[in-house]
């Protein structure tokens, strides 16, 4: 015990005073090896036990001041570290904490300036040169922030605070795979420090997906049970992967902790809503009193609420303002566009619209809605061109000139324009726009070596070879970004650059292995829906396609146009014609939808002339289609209409690539 007080002796530089005090000294050492196992509250208690013992010295004060750091409150930080220079503490020797204890308080200016004191001892400057690091990225100097994390690793490259802070530190900047490295790290260093368990959780999120975060948020829960950060993140993760079960047991533990938990009755709200318990789900909303009114995922889950219990206005009020706030939030930008049509307000749908409709990747209800609401409002012109979109079925990718949020960031801590992604991102642009494909290269490979731990500066340079049909390398460029950060839109690109590049196999374990992480990702689980129609597993395109249906309902017609074709396959005719006359319903002039509509009231014998009608609708807004004019040929022939069939399979039989072209000539042939 007393080689254990001589340590913390050293570590504060305060001599020892009398030999009277075994109480107060085994008290202090018990909390703060409690504290280092990773259970800073109660190592807390123990400390206030030594003070309890010998309230006149000023070490228990400030060791309980350096483990509330470790906890985030600065306030109560500030507190101990004033009783120790009350009880005599030297300054020089808490003053690195006092300048932390600012910073957490949100005072990043005063904080910097007691961190730059000469007034601390020289065993603490490793301590304040980490503080000041912290002080400048609030203040929004990157570089010199930079600067002093490398002066806080060269004066103590040990301290897994350091590491965890510059984990950190690259991540908000954007380079990811370096605040992996230094996360990992710190791990290193103190495998028990929670924060960093905390925060590797967050980046494996990131990195890899939901379900390969889980392991690290349980981890760092058997250190810390009581902690209701790590609660927090933990049970949003398991929300996002669907394991519901395991998450309402998690907010249950933080409502025993913490009675008042807004962020358990959040997430409690979120799993009403899911069941579609809206009442439920508006009551545990209104337990949270309000403290969550600044968190954007809180202001869409109310919107929707209210929005499904038929108060639109009620949802529009919270929307503009995150809409103003977050001009880049499409999920808020679909909703206040819902909201605005519920309302009757045409124009102000199409305003709301507008931001996502114009993406190369809007979704068909997004298409339909501002077509909707602007042919209502007499913009017949644009209506037309948004309504003549939902019926091309392709759909492009956003290029990632409007999601270079990480390259923007990271540039902020360049020394030159060659590094500014504010500038050379749209001059990227504009090159690929201008057609000047090899010099947009030159310029995404530069912005990558600068970049090299963004994974949106992969992203760039794949887009400019998907641009010049270099498919093989550009999904190596996608390879990279997704071993970085794994997201949807890496994903989609790389599996889109796999098929394209004939490598089917690998895109479909990069996809496999997106859904095993992400559960619950809609983009991911319709192209594994479409894998299975593909290849006639209909069982399985059933269940994945019963899941979107049933969670997106009207905001997204593929699923429910789908689930009609695969229940038609599998033989049950009845459920075919339900959902594939609700798809058509939803959006008439998608010409996928009109077809697969038709096919299915001719074939089932519903209606054969009016299949062949509908059939005969989506060849007239897609004429050069070899499958709609496929079927359409078979649809005349089978309601006796055979010279006017041949015109349809001549041009499947002769389409090339066409899968049924052998089928058609065949038939053509008999004619």
């Amino acid at each position: 015990m007393r080689a254990a007080i001589a340590i913390l002796l050293a570590l504060l530089s305060v001599p020892a005073l009398a030999a009277d005090r075994e109480e107060a000294e085994a008290a202090l050492v018990e909390g703060v090896n409690i504290a280092r196992a990773g259970n800073p509250s109660a190592g807390r208690i123990k400390l206030l036990n030594a003070i309890k013992a010998d309230p006149e010295w000023a070490l228990p004060h400030a060791v309980q001041a350096a483990i509330i750091l470790t906890q985030g409150d600065g306030y109560g930080a500030e507190t101990a570290i004033k009783r120790a220079l009350e009880l005599g503490m030297k300054p020089a020797r808490v003053n690195h904490l006092l300048a932390h204890a600012l910073l957490l308080k949100g005072n990043a200016p005063a904080a910097l300036a007691l961190a730059q004191s000469p007034n601390i001892e020289p065993r603490f400057r490793g301590y304040a040169a980490r503080i000041r690091a912290r002080s400048f990225t609030v203040l929004g100097d990157l570089g010199a922030a930079g600067r002093d994390y490398d002066l806080a690793v060269q004066l103590n490259p040990k301290s897994a605070a350091t590491w965890g802070d510059i984990g950190n530190f690259r991540y908000e900047i954007g380079n990811v795979s370096g605040a992996i490295d230094a996360t990992a790290q710190s791990i290193k260093l103190n495998p028990k420090r929670v924060e960093t368990l905390r925060m590797m959780g967050m980046m494996v999120r990131g990195q890899f997906g939901l379900t390969a975060a889980i392991p690290w948020f349980r981890q760092a829960l058997e250190i810390a049970p009581g902690n209701l950060d790590l609660m927090r993140e933990f049970a949003a993760t398991l929300g996002d992967a669907g394991q519901t079960v395991e998450m309402l047991d998690v907010t249950r533990t933080m409502l025993e902790a913490d009675p008042k938990n807004a962020h358990a009755f959040f997430y409690q709200a979120v799993l009403a809503a899911r069941a579609k318990k809206y009442d439920l789900a508006r009551t545990l909303l209104y337990r949270t009193e309000d403290k969550l009114n600044d968190v954007p995922a809180v202001l869409l889950l109310k919107a929707a609420i209210e929005l499904q219990l038929g108060s639109p206005d009620l949802a529009i009020a919270s929307l503009e303002d995150l809409v103003a706030q977050q001009p880049g939030n499409l999920r808020a930008q679909r909703l206040l566009g819902a909201a605005l049509w519920a309302s009757g307000d045409m124009p102000g749908t199409a305003a709301a619209l507008r931001r996502s409709a114009d993406r190369a990747d809007a979704d068909s209800y997004t298409l339909t809605r501002i077509g909707r609401a602007l042919e209502a409002s007499g913009d017949i012109a644009p209506a037309m061109d948004y309504l003549d979109r939902v019926g091309d079925p392709v759909r492009d990718f956003t290029p990632v000139f409007a999601m270079a949020g990480d390259l923007v960031r990271l540039a902020k801590a360049g020394n030159g324009p060659s590094d500014n992604a504010d500038i050379a991102v749209p001059f990227i642009n504009k090159l690929m726009l201008d057609g000047q494909l090899g010099p947009a290269l030159a310029q995404a490979d530069r912005l990558r070596a600068r970049n090299p731990g963004a994974p949106a500066a992969h992203v760039l340079v794949g887009d400019v070879l998907m641009a010049q049909n270099r498919v093989a390398e550009a999904a190596s460029a996608y390879r990279n970004a997704a071993s970085i950060r794994f997201t949807e839109p890496v994903m989609l690109r790389l599996f889109d650059a796999l098929i394209r590049s004939g490598d089917r196999v690998a895109a479909l374990r990069v996809l496999d292995l997106f859904v095993a992480q992400n559960p619950r990702n809609v983009a991911a689980l319709s192209l594994a829906g479409d894998h299975f129609m593909g290849t006639k597993q209909w069982d399985e395109a059933i269940t994945i396609f019963t899941s979107l249906h049933d969670r997106l309902g009207a905001h997204e017609a593929s699923a429910t146009s789908a689930l009609g074709w695969a229940w038609f396959n599998k033989g049950d005719q009845a459920k075919g014609v339900e959902f594939a006359a609700k798809a058509y319903a939803m959006v008439p002039t998608n010409p996928a939808f009109a077809d697969t509509y038709g096919w299915i009231l001719f074939k089932s014998g519903a209606n054969p002339k009016g299949g062949v009608a509908l059939m005969t609708k989506a060849v007239a807004m897609v004429p050069g289609h070899p499958g709609l004019r496929y079927h359409l040929g078979q649809g005349l022939i089978g309601v006796g209409r055979k010279a006017d069939a041949k015109a349809h399979l001549q041009v499947a039989a002769n389409a090339p690539g066409f899968e049924d072209a052998k089928a058609a000539a065949k038939l053509l042939a008999t004619l």
